[in-house]
């Protein structure tokens, strides 16, 4: 089953599709990471859009059929960080922008970051529970492979910029938004943390609660409820 969607009609009745660039590299990161995560992403949900009515995952032009020129890549770690890495690496025109877990980085220099270099990210959304991705528009046609090479190990001098500090029943913000992510993916999803479009809200209630501790009795550690290192640990573990 194939990760992405490539083509389709979004919530406005309007045809899209990804053009031949984003649509070698999802090709890549497919064949090097199969199976579906929960966000995986490409056309944005109406509600998504009428947030960001410039995004790269709305079709452009934003009147009749369009290009989608994003995708969000729906796994924090550690195949988000090779993925984002390998692309800031190649330096391949194709590439727009990519944000990952408070980072950002992208083909052109700003006022306070030089071309392919990391910066933090200020924006709204971190992007701590995947990667987005976005490809120019003036080259969107050449779809030749990319040739990443991806598979392996978190790249060295990788900077993650959200600290796995110990969390519990009330904790809120970036690090639990990862943790309901790791805790759906290895099969014990918190209930009601989810919204329609499958991201995480951050808020460390009872439903997690409930799923920290079924996790920990599966893996046969300390049933309390509280993610501290044995438990981060054994939860980021492929």
């Amino acid at each position: 089953m194939a990760r992405f969607p490539r083509s389709g009609t979004n919530w406005e009745g309007r045809k899209w599709n990804v053009p031949p660039s984003l649509d070698a590299l999802l090709d890549e990161i497919e064949a090097a990471y199969p199976g579906k995560r929960n966000l995986d992403a490409t056309v944005a949900s109406k509600a998504h859009d009428l947030a960001n009515p410039t995004s790269d995952h709305r079709p452009k032009p934003v009147k009749g059929a369009g290009k989608v020129r994003a995708a969000d890549i729906g796994e924090h770690e550690p195949e988000g960080e090779i993925i984002a890495e390998a692309l800031r690496k190649s330096r391949d025109p194709r590439i727009r922008y990519v944000i990952h877990e408070g980072r950002i980085f992208s083909s052109y220099s700003t006022t306070t970051r030089k071309a392919w270099e990391w910066g933090k990210y200020s924006g709204a959304n971190a992007h701590l529970t995947h990667a987005h991705g976005s490809v120019n528009e003036s080259n969107q046609n050449d779809g030749k492979p990319w040739n990443l090479k991806l598979g392996g190990t978190t790249p060295e001098g990788y900077k993650v910029y959200v600290t796995r500090e110990t969390i519990k029943q009330g904790s809120k913000g970036g690090v639990v938004e990862i943790a309901q992510s790791l805790l759906a993916r290895a099969g014990h999803p918190p209930a009601n943390t989810f919204d329609k479009n499958h991201k995480p809200d951050g808020i460390f209630g009872a439903g997690m609660d409930t799923a920290v501790r079924s996790f920990q009795k599966a893996k046969k550690l300390s049933v309390d409820g509280v993610i501290g290192p044995k438990t981060w640990a054994v939860l980021e573990a492929k």
